[in-house]
């Protein structure tokens, strides 16, 4: 019968509608509680993945040059600076780029910051680190969105498709994640995530 009411009338059953809020409610809670740990992984993995690039090595790609191209969107055979100007790995071992050393202090920070306030953990200092750093990783995927469809030219192929897969989306997850852990943080919002979806 309800079935029918709905095909007939194009609504859902009252009983649906009284129960989605709640619903949405939950998938919220159970965001704010997950996401934080997604983020904290993932920036200790991106962290981890720029020693191993300041340390010299240019994994994934087969050269310092094609890991140019992958990861900063500067063609080696265009670019006017040496590697190491550009953040990215050169090609001695063990001698990185200092901005690659940089980044990967960075994303460590955060990493730690967003674990720490997600468990209530730190003062105004580490949230504070926690908000700059969500904003950031908000900026640049909106960044890498807006250069995807502008369309800019100096941009490498191999930057451009890895940038639309997986650097803007991935700024994107880590950014809501971080702010999930400010969230998180709320006593209110702890007490809803213990009484409804468990802690």
């Amino acid at each position: 019968m309800s079935s029918q009411a709905t095909a007939l009338t194009g609504r859902a059953p009252n009983g649906f509608g009284s129960a989605l809020p709640g619903y949405l409610g939950t998938v919220r809670l159970r965001f704010i509680r997950d996401a934080p740990a997604v983020a904290t992984v993932g920036l200790a993995a991106v962290s981890a993945l720029h020693v191993v690039w300041a340390r010299g090595s240019s994994f994934p790609a087969s050269s310092p040059a094609e890991l140019t191209a992958l990861v900063a969107g500067i063609d080696p055979l265009q670019k006017s600076r040496p590697a190491a100007d550009q953040g990215v790995a050169t090609s001695r071992p063990g001698h990185g780029a200092p901005e690659t050393w940089a980044v990967a202090i960075l994303l460590a920070v955060a990493a730690v910051a967003v674990a720490l306030t997600s468990r209530g953990i730190g003062g105004r200092r580490t949230r504070r680190i926690v908000a700059v750093s969500a904003a950031a990783l908000a900026t640049r995927a909106a960044a890498g969105i807006a250069a995807d469809l502008a369309d800019f030219g100096h941009m490498t192929p191999q930057f451009r498709r890895w940038n639309r897969r997986l650097y803007s989306p991935l700024c994107a997850v880590l950014s809501l994640g971080a702010f999930a852990s400010l969230a998180r943080n709320s006593g209110n919002t702890v007490r809803a995530i213990r009484s409804n979806v468990g802690s």
